[in-house]
């Protein structure tokens, strides 16, 4: 059985194809693009665009990690500020609680440390307080930006955060 030189090249034509394919396949895909410019230009404007939103998005995530990282120090330093710096300088209120018993009279020195007032949240003589609070001889009725308002059997007193 013989073959056409026809027959001959259709059989061979593929694999000649492919080999000059195989050996130019890094110029073939670099010169491409002048067949189809068009694609190129669309892709690649889409491709910034993304480029652009992606670090758009990268900015703000950077700014947000930066002011989160602030509040997180703007609160430890004013707890050190808090304890540090005003606590020589703060109002003690001193309570005095009298029993029946003259002899047993014990009093209370009051010092305002901190005051969250978002929080309704106070720290008095190391402890956390909220309104309602009882602590010894008093009770915490109202937390505001600097000053805490006790009451007592003798009658109601601010306790200031700054004086």
């Amino acid at each position: 059985m013989r073959l056409t030189n026809k027959q001959a090249l259709t059989l061979i034509f593929p694999f000649v194809v492919s080999s000059i394919i195989y050996m130019f396949d890094v110029e073939i895909v670099s010169n491409i693009h002048h067949l189809f410019p068009i694609y190129e230009e669309y892709s690649n404007k889409v491709l910034s665009e993304k480029t652009d939103t992606y670090l758009e998005i990268e900015k703000k995530y950077k700014l947000y990690k930066n002011i989160n990282n602030k509040i997180e120090l703007r609160k430890t330093n004013a707890r050190w500020i808090a304890e540090n710096l005003f606590y020589d300088k703060q109002e003690k209120v001193i309570v005095e609680l009298s029993s029946k018993k003259k002899n047993n009279a014990k009093s209370y020195a009051y010092q305002l440390k901190i005051v969250y007032p978002n929080e309704k949240i106070a720290i008095i003589n190391d402890l956390t307080v909220r309104e309602g609070t009882l602590i010894p001889g008093a009770k915490v009725i109202k937390i505001q930006n600097n000053r805490v308002l006790l009451q007592y059997k003798k009658g109601l007193k601010w306790l200031y955060l700054f004086k």
